[in-house]
């Protein structure tokens, strides 16, 4: 049986047929060549009665169950799996044995020559999540995703949720917001994991424990080898999907170094490369020029950066739609470019609009909502309303102290941005307090030598009136070399 793409006019009807709510999907891997999936699909249809299709690619076996009914054998025909009798609410179970792929269409699987040890990574655009669960493979059909993985004790696993709790070996990760089908992820193997703090959240990085045991640097050098070596791999044979995405992660990692020009020089043969193999409005395409657009404004070509980060936030919202996470991601990234280069009326209604969407869509306390409610803040001091700032960071602080806990980076570095308002604007008493306690939670969060607590407290201490002593056990630290604030 022949797989068959989905066609723009049965999109369409599909779209006007089915509101999908949520997936739960859960997946049994191990290092074997294939793996489990098990699918629960909750959906409502606008004409009861009426028949679809679900997408599932190249099962060796699997069972299907529609509102408690089993679905025939014969309702599958290629990569489509008929449903018929839909009701106005519908729940639909598909269990499946599934094939892992080395080719980057589904659940890649990489065995390490240098160790024997196993990877496996899930790539599903732009239409290959159905080689990895039972669903409707289209971009506008979006869903909340809850996952849940059985995995070997000893691998590490991701997904698009932040992890929640094991229960018997099997690792649950946080249901998402809706998201198009594409965009699942889940990556699983013996990593060897460190991570770093980004624009207000936590960014893991995971690389093959066979590199640590070989004594590399644990630094970005190493990252940047990863990714030179995985682009060698994917494009030994010429351009390929997995090859751009592979340059496009190598010009992020550059631009995450501080190398912009080293990540202009990577991204814009990448973003051409995607838009000729590709398509302009392919999903990696649009990213890549995202990309792109941060590494200009790095460099202060602000025309230039603004111009394609302008140009990308229009883009992603005909391709991913407005509420889509990865449009908003592009609307903050515009707002910075904004405020970088010096446009701060603009950079305002831009952190407004992004703050508020992020915070009704995702809500207020998701990482990325507070990421755009303190730059939207910060923006105001930046224009000269430091009073109007407050309340904005004094409620951040609130929410990521109830979402995340006083003891993470976000948080201290939210109480610093604080502290700093406050003694911009006199509050003296508000301010020590403040820096106080910053200290005391990065003391927590990075050991109790910490440079950056160190200077925190010195500068509480320089702003207590003439003649006041130190506290007890607490001296001018020659690591401390103090900070630029704000």
């Amino acid at each position: 049986m022949t797989n068959r793409s989905l066609t723009r006019d049965e999109a369409v009807r599909r779209a006007a047929l089915l509101d999908v709510a949520s997936y739960d999907v859960a997946l049994a891997i191990t290092d074997a060549a294939t793996f489990t999936s098990r699918s629960v699909v909750r959906f409502s249809c606008s004409a009861p009665g009426s028949s679809t299709f679900v997408e599932l690619a190249d099962a060796h076996a699997w069972v299907a169950t529609l509102n408690g009914a089993g679905v025939p054998d014969d309702h599958r025909e290629g990569n489509r799996i008929r449903l018929d009798g839909l009701l106005a609410d519908n729940e639909l179970v598909v269990e499946a044995t599934l094939p892992c792929v080395t080719t980057g269409d589904g659940m890649h699987r990489y065995v390490d020559p240098a160790d024997g040890a196993t990877y496996l990574t899930a790539f599903c655009g732009s239409d290959l999540a159905q080689r990895v669960f039972a669903c409707f493979d289209q971009p506008d059909l979006k869903a909340t995703v809850a996952l849940s993985v059985s995995a070997p004790e000893d691998w590490t696993v991701l997904g698009n949720g932040r992890p929640a709790t094991t229960v018997g070996g099997v690792r649950h990760f946080a249901t998402t917001p809706p998201i198009s089908t594409y965009l699942f992820v889940v990556s699983a193997g013996p990593w060897h994991s460190v991570g770093w703090q980004h624009a207000e959240s936590r960014v893991p990085e995971c690389a093959r424990e066979v590199v640590q045991s070989q004594g590399r640097r644990r630094d970005g050098c190493r990252s940047l080898f990863l990714l030179e070596a995985r682009v060698h791999e994917e494009e030994r044979d010429g351009i390929t999907r997995a090859g751009l995405q592979a340059r496009n992660a190598l010009g992020i990692a550059h631009t995450e170094a501080g190398r912009f020009d080293e990540a202009v020089a990577v991204l814009e043969p990448v973003v051409d490369d995607c838009r000729w193999l590709l398509g302009e409005t392919d999903p990696d395409t649009v990213i890549a020029t995202g990309n792109l657009g941060v590494a200009y404004v790095h460099l202060e070509r602000w025309e230039q950066g603004l111009a394609v980060l302008a140009e990308n936030v229009a883009v992603r919202e005909r391709v991913f739609g407005e509420v889509d996470p990865l449009t908003m991601t592009a609307r903050h990234a515009l707002a910075t470019a904004y405020q970088m280069a010096g446009r701060l009326p603009e950079a305002l209604a831009a952190f407004t609009s992004v703050a508020a969407q992020r915070s009704r869509i995702l809500g207020p306390a998701h990482p990325d909502a507070l990421a755009s409610r303190v730059a939207l803040a910060l923006a105001r001091a930046d224009s000269g309303d430091t009073v109007g700032a407050v309340p904005g960071l004094v409620s951040a602080l609130e929410d990521a102290e109830h979402s995340v806990g006083p003891h993470t980076v976000s948080t201290v570095t939210i109480r610093i941005h604080l502290a700093d308002c406050h003694a911009e604007l006199g509050n003296t008493d508000d301010a020590i307090a403040g820096l106080r306690r910053a200290a005391a939670d990065c003391r927590t969060v990075l050991g109790p030598n910490a440079p950056l607590a160190a200077a925190l407290q010195n500068e509480a201490f320089a702003l207590q009136p003439t003649g006041v002593t130190r506290e007890p056990g607490v001296s001018p630290s020659p690591q401390a070399s103090g900070r630029t604030g704000r």
